[in-house]
């Protein structure tokens, strides 16, 4: 009876994995999936002025970024490493950048994410159920600047700062079953300079930067 009882229970693992659509074999990962995400991070944006003048302002801006997003990518399996490519655009949700920067005409700046497209690529390595991985690509941002000088609010205006960059990353994807999988990552952006002009047709070089934790659903296909 007890021998019966302990078979038992050496079995409860593989019911648990039947129930949830699993094998106790490591899951297939080649093929096609789609998902969509939750980000939220740091928002920082690097100015500086082209004239050097520290009258205009070079403060930088931090804030808070929250972003939506869908992806959708292919995956290849080479051994007990996986090999893919993805495509992820990601909106921001409401007015993501907090703070603001003061300049020296008592103009405050807000800055914003509008949005975030990345093309990138990951390996990974299997680790039963779980994808550990590392990725890196491009991306392409919406960076929007609104400023608003103090004595003369009507002449409030709005700069977008469209921005390649650099994204690097990395984090854990595990199956629930041989459909759907969640994820968890850490992303790195380093946006390049980008020309802007802001009040009094100075120019400025400025720079995003985001570090973002994101959560995601995929669907495998």
């Amino acid at each position: 009876m007890h021998r019966g009882i302990a078979v038992s229970l050496k079995l409860l693992p593989l019911i648990a994995l039947s129930a949830l659509g699993l094998s106790a074999a490591t899951p297939d990962w080649t093929g096609y999936h789609a998902g969509f995400s939750l980000s939220t991070g740091l928002n920082t944006t690097l100015w500086k002025s082209d004239s050097g003048n520290v009258d205009y302002g070079t403060r930088n801006t931090n804030g808070l970024v929250t972003l939506a997003g869908v992806s959708i990518g292919q995956d290849w399996t080479y051994g007990k490493g996986i090999f893919g490519m993805e495509f992820t655009y990601e909106a921001g949700l409401g007015q993501n950048s907090q703070e603001t920067g003061s300049t020296g005409y008592s103009v405050t700046r807000k800055d914003c994410v509008a949005g975030l497209a990345t093309l990138t690529g990951r390996y990974g390595i299997l680790r039963g159920q779980s994808l550990l991985y590392v990725k890196g690509g491009l991306g392409y941002g919406d960076i929007r600047h609104r400023f608003n000088p103090a004595e003369s609010p009507e002449d409030a205006f709005t700069v977008h700062d469209r921005q390649a960059g650099l994204v690097l990353g990395g984090g854990i994807e595990r199956k629930l079953n041989e459909a759907w999988s969640w994820k968890a990552e850490f992303n790195h952006f380093e946006g390049f300079n980008c020309s802007v002009t802001g009040l009094d047709d100075e120019g400025f070089k400025v720079r995003a930067r985001m570090d973002t934790l994101k959560l995601g659903l995929n669907w495998h296909f």
